[in-house]
């Protein structure tokens, strides 16, 4: 909690620069994470959008996992596609919240048992993520690393009380 409150409340060191948000920008990243049965698998992300003040920024933003991909069972692909906030808590900070809703889609691959034949199913509803972010400024231009954790949501059959999950670490480049 008191880790929290500091990022929340930090602001740039002297010396540091604070961060100027204006126009549009894009951002993409790679990295993992895992699904609610704990099946790993690579995954990437990426953002395009405009800023609205210096602490809001509007866009959309598409994510693609893989479920363990090489798995004996089969596998399960994620992608959300979201409208998506971010919020910066300090105008001049460079930690963000974000969220957004969407489109949420799931294919299944699994083995027929006694062949080598896989057989697909695929599962459409509303998706939905949150997730958290940090732009670490390369130089002097306006490029910039940004790790970010991601937790996509699918509100399915079950609805809000029993959501499907995935959790996804990507690290990206952005420009804005």
């Amino acid at each position: 909690m008191l880790l929290a409150a500091a990022l929340l409340t930090a602001s740039p060191l002297n010396g540091q620069e604070a961060a100027e948000r204006e126009g549009i920008w894009f951002n993409a990243g790679l990295g993992a994470g895992f699904d609610e049965s704990m099946r790993w698998g690579p995954g990437f992300r990426v953002a395009a959008g405009t800023t609205i003040a210096p602490r809001l920024r509007l866009g959309i933003r598409a994510f693609q996992f893989e479920a363990d991909p090489f798995g004996r069972d089969g596998s399960k692909s994620r992608s959300n596609v979201t409208a998506t906030a971010a919020f910066y808590p300090s105008a001049g900070g460079h930690f963000f919240l974000a969220g957004g809703l969407g489109l949420a889609t799931e294919q299944y691959q699994e083995l027929v048992p006694g062949t080598t034949t896989a057989r697909w199913a695929t599962s459409e509803y509303l998706g939905a993520y949150l997730g958290l972010g940090h732009d670490i400024r390369l130089g002097d231009g306006d490029l910039h690393l940004t790790p970010t954790v991601d937790a996509l949501f699918g509100l399915i059959e079950d609805g809000l009380d029993n959501p499907d999950f995935s959790l996804l670490f990507t690290v990206g480049l952005g420009v804005r």
